[in-house]
């Protein structure tokens, strides 16, 4: 998606108010597709198509389609001598009204020339301490997560990330039939929004992104994801305006059918990652809170949707971009960091509509056939590394939040937008540039999922030099809080301040929860005396007085 941006000047406030009278005052700064148009109306289809027929010169040609039937949203294209006559004849047609023309969309990515060989952005974000607890790919009861990738393109045949793309096993590939019967013909591998087919396009933007979010972990191969095991979900050609709604429509109808058919059809959608949008643009006028509208509609299935903002240094809140000014709960826009903690200066900012930064510069991840890029930037970069640890969190294993999920898909989403966000690492410069103040954390948002977990998430035990950290008395009970570095053979040993051993006995370091032991006061002798945690490696020692 190599659209460029149009340089436009224009007065904020008079753009504000002609935009809420004419959609011909449009003077943003994007590639408009003058022959075609976004409309809204209630009419079916058919019904609509004779309508605009009606109004139009005889034997005109007009070429309509669905964008979102929740939105009751339709593109409109015509013939190029044909376009003033379409926007006078339509503007008084009844049930009809006309938003704005359809433009280009705009890729956020921004590659430099700077190559490193490793995946700094993991541990940064602290996604290796989520792994010690799970890898993602499915739910406590067993659900295939899914994030779709809505992009220009995807090396589906990557072999570092072929093993985790979707499939639809109720759609044959190529016969040219809605064989599952969702309104999409041959979405075998993903849904192609220009051609209207399961044609796959391998592109270096999308491959990268998914390769973020998704390339397979753990085989001794390539690079890992943020989950090592994911189904992603294919969307390509999206780069238009109406083919982003149409784009974020067909994830809404595959997890509706989903959870109609029980899991025996559609795609269990967790999370949706677009890394485009439209300069200077506001998601409160016409056309774009249709655009922001779709993230309302996913966010009520259980989908949370994760953007970038502007590769610009512009504050979004002052400037506008879309989507960063969707106020939807169910959305996430998402700035860019080096690998110091600062936000790239090349990248929008903005304390009401950016809503966190996460690492977006000299990103490890994939290219199309086989291949894999050291430089991979911008915004494009920052937006999977929120989407793919949001997919990574619903995987989170405990009871409680898979009930929430299937009893409260919204508030489930909800409970993960809530621990991404307030997890996020607060900085003195962030706290003026995005709304959280901070950026991507991992570790503490798995923390923060304690709380959907209903207080009964194991977390991984805590590691560190051989210590007994505490001894305190809990009724007859004496409570020994440790660490250790590993939950390799440990002995527990009891003596008395000369070296003799009162007992000796096995230690079963737990990988996950407190290391906290629990000594009966009543058994123990009186006196002074020294407990011992030790292994062939070391020892750790502290006195204690018994009554």
């Amino acid at each position: 998606m190599n659209v460029q941006r149009l340089n436009t000047t224009y007065n904020m406030k008079k753009l504000l108010f002609t935009l809420q009278l004419s959609f011909t005052c449009l003077l943003l700064t994007a590639q408009l597709i003058p022959n075609d148009f976004i409309i809204e109306s209630r009419l079916e289809e058919a019904q609509l198509l004779k309508a605009i027929s009606g109004v139009m010169p005889r034997n005109s040609k007009i070429e309509l389609r669905i964008l979102s039937e929740d939105l009751g949203l339709f593109g409109c294209k015509v013939a190029e001598d044909q376009i003033e006559t379409f926007k006078s004849n339509i503007a008084g047609m009844q049930g009809c009204k006309l938003l704005a023309n359809n433009q280009y969309l705009t890729s956020r990515q921004k590659p430099n020339d700077d190559f490193y060989s490793e995946q700094w952005a993991l541990e940064f974000s602290k996604i290796p301490k989520i792994w010690d607890v799970t890898t993602g790919g499915i739910t406590f009861d067993k659900k295939e997560i899914v994030v779709a990738v809505l992009d220009d393109g995807i090396d589906v045949n990557h072999e570092d990330l072929m093993g985790n793309i979707f499939i639809n096993n109720k759609e044959i590939p190529n016969d040219k039939i809605d064989n599952d019967g969702n309104g999409y013909i041959d979405d075998y591998k993903g849904y192609n929004i220009d051609l209207g087919n399961g044609t796959a396009v391998a592109q270096n933007h999308g491959t990268g992104v998914s390769g973020i979010i998704g390339a397979i972990g753990n085989n001794q191969l390539g690079i890992s994801g943020i989950n090592w095991k994911i189904k992603i979900l294919p969307i390509f050609g999206v780069n238009q305006l109406d083919e982003i709604i149409m784009a974020y429509s067909y994830v809404l109808k595959m997890k509706r059918l989903y959870l109609s058919s029980k899991g025996d059809k559609g795609a269990f959608v967790v999370v949706t990652n677009y890394s485009g949008g439209i300069s200077k643009a506001w998601g409160d006028v016409e056309p774009y809170k249709q655009w922001c509208a779709m993230y309302d509609l996913l966010g009520a299935e259980g989908i949370l949707s994760v953007g970038a903002t502007d590769n610009e240094p512009i504050n979004v809140d002052v400037i506008g971009d879309m989507p960063s000014t969707c106020t939807s709960p169910y959305f996430i826009s998402t700035t860019n960091l080096d690998k110091n903690g600062k936000k790239v200066f090349r990248a929008g900012f903005g304390t009401k509509y950016i809503a966190m930064a996460a690492p977006g510069e000299e990103i490890y991840t994939l290219a199309k056939n086989n291949s894999y890029v050291k430089e991979f930037s911008g915004t494009s970069a920052a937006s999977p590394m929120v989407a793919g640890t949001i997919a990574l969190l619903f995987s989170t294993p405990c009871e409680a939040f898979s009930d929430l999920i299937n009893h409260d898909k919204a508030a489930a989403a909800l409970a993960v937008r809530d621990a991404i966000l307030m997890g996020s690492t607060k900085t003195n410069e962030l706290k003026d540039q995005t709304r959280s103040g901070g950026y991507l954390n991992g570790e503490a948002a798995l923390a923060l999922m304690d709380t959907p977990c209903d207080g009964k998430l194991l977390l991984p035990s805590p590691k560190g030099e051989l210590a007994i950290l505490s001894l305190n008395t809990v009724g007859s009970e004496l409570v020994v809080e440790y660490i250790t570095p590993d939950e390799s053979d440990y002995d527990l040993i009891l003596s008395n301040t000369i070296g003799q051993v009162y007992f000796r006995t096995a230690l079963n370091v737990p990988a996950y929860g407190d290391k906290v032991l629990y000594l009966d006061q009543n058994k123990l002798p009186s006196g002074v005396y020294i407990i011992t945690i030790a292994n062939d490696n070391g020892a750790a020692s502290r006195l204690v007085f018994s009554r």
